[in-house]
């Protein structure tokens, strides 16, 4: 194929539509409730190899055309065999979603964290609805340990104590088999994705079927080790047993699924946004508006915006939040790489008259300049802390950037999952036959001061969740933050 490249510098607003469209998944709630039947395939059918095969050459072309490097992790000639493979195991009709358990992990072992066959949260629904049972339970993974966090059933498990094995196997071992059907930047598995609100019982169901008892051996923060045989649970013996019990292993960290929220914490005279999603613009101008009026009002000088759960979305968010902070002239990304695709201008038509010449599977390059914020009589002018984490991915990494690279605030928590150099601003697609959906990176993204190493963006203070501290409902990152605000604040002149 014929590969160009035309470099432009050129002032343009960069829009991120990241394929994470499995962070937008239904909660937990929803999953379960029983009601009407969606209009969509019965997933327990067989299709015929022949017409799998089919899907599997869409799935590579698409891959193929769209993606500016599909081998930027993993050479060719690794991957070569590992395709080969897969052809030769689709031989016999199979379930879609037996196809899925089959193509996901080699589509992950390209390595890409915004190329990859979507999750199959819909057999998951149909399963719970038909009335089949799983293990609602949460963990959040440190480096070094894997902490159990939430847990709805009937069982007194200890909150905040770390799991050794899941059925005999250590943690790691079987998450990282578990994780194998979704990528990140450069890893072949997603433990980010398997520790996300609701995620571990879709992973256990893939991973263990209809199987009904789960071996947990713990071992709790005061050293002990005890072993859990979990039955699997269904909706209906949930619902009656929180309705008889509704306190009964609460969790540890009531997970926020609305995408964005502000609240004062009095003690410290501090704001904290906790940005959840860069989704839905125009909702989140409104809440910018409101939250700022009420941060001048209540003369804060501290100010903590939370991205551990954020997994990305429209980049223009952040564009749109940063202008809040700061009156310096910035940008997201230093540079853009996109490739010319059918798929892609059919999407974004606005490419072909940015590039008219161009041809297809031609990388044109975008470099963007730096964009100085207008006035804004509510830009808030104190100290800026933004907490990061594991699970924060793609849009938020790029935030994340231009807080340090232009020295805007503070970072405090983990690494990010994503890397400042990725691939992603994804074109979705769906197989004619197994109607499974999939998404490819269309573009490369260099973020503001970002290297290619394979790192993600690293804080100024590294910490890390305590499991003694999870086992008392206490927010480790948050409580860092606050205490060091505390400090600066009494050590500053006059105090």
């Amino acid at each position: 194929m014929e590969r160009t490249r035309i470099v432009r510098k050129l002032e343009i607003v960069v829009l991120v539509t990241v394929c994470c469209s499995f962070c937008a998944t239904a909660t937990f709630a929803q999953l379960q409730t029983p009601g009407k039947e969606p209009n969509q395939p019965d997933y327990a059918e067989l299709i015929p190899a022949d017409k799998l095969k089919k899907d599997l050459d869409f799935l590579f072309k698409t891959i193929e055309e769209v993606h500016p490097n599909m081998y930027a992790y993993v050479s060719q000639e690794k991957f070569k065999p590992l395709k080969e493979q897969l052809y030769e195991r689709i031989s016999s009709p199979m379930k879609p979603l037996d196809f899925y358990k089959a193509v996901a992990p080699v589509v992950a072992s390209l390595r890409n964290g915004h190329t990859f066959l979507q999750p199959p949260f819909e057999f998951f629904q149909n399963y719970a609805k038909a009335g089949g049972k799983y293990f609602p339970i949460e963990i959040q993974i440190n480096e070094e340990s894997v902490i159990l966090i939430k847990y709805q059933g009937p069982y007194a498990l200890p909150l905040g104590a770390e799991v050794l094995t899941f059925d005999g196997i250590s943690a790691f071992e079987f998450l990282r088999k578990a994780a194998r059907y979704m990528p990140s930047e450069g890893k072949t598995y997603n433990l980010a994705m398997i520790q996300r609100q609701s995620m571990l019982p879709i992973y256990l169901w893939l991973e263990k079927s209809n199987a009904k008892l789960l071996d947990l051996q713990l071992k709790t923060t005061d050293g002990r080790i005890e072993q859990f045989h979990l039955k699997a649970l269904g909706y209906e013996e949930l619902v009656n047993y929180q309705k008889s019990s509704p306190n009964k292993s609460e969790a540890t960290f009531k997970n926020n699924n609305t995408p964005y929220t502000y609240r004062y914490i009095p003690d410290y005279n501090v704001g904290l946004i906790e940005f959840n999603s860069f989704n839905n613009r125009k909702s989140f101008l409104e809440f910018l508006q409101s939250t700022f009026g009420k941060i001048r009002d209540q003369n804060i000088r501290e100010l903590i915006i939370d991205i551990r759960k954020n997994p990305g979305g429209n980049s223009t968010l952040g564009d749109d939040l940063l202008k809040y902070l700061t009156s310096k002239p910035f940008s997201q990304f230093e540079k853009v790489d996109i490739k010319i695709s059918e798929q892609l201008l059919k999407e974004q038509p606005g490419i072909k008259k940015m590039f008219p010449e161009s041809a297809m599977g031609s990388i044109v390059s975008v470099d963007t300049d730096l964009k100085l914020p207008e006035e804004n009589h509510l830009r808030f002018g104190g100290k800026i802390f933004v907490l990061t984490g594991p699970e924060s991915a793609s849009s938020s990494v790029s935030f994340a950037s231009v807080v340090k690279h232009f020295g805007i605030g503070t970072l405090i928590g983990s690494e990010t999952i994503d890397t400042p150099v990725s691939y992603g601003d994804c074109i979705k697609g769906i197989l004619p036959n197994t109607e499974l959906s999939f998404s490819v990176a269309a573009k490369r993204f260099v973020d503001a001061g970002g290297k290619e190493n394979g790192r993600g963006i690293i804080p100024d203070y590294e910490v890390k969740q305590k499991a003694e501290d999870t086992a008392k409902s206490i927010d480790t990152v948050l409580q860092f933050t606050l205490n060091l605000i505390k400090e600066s604040n009494s050590k500053a002149p006059g105090k």
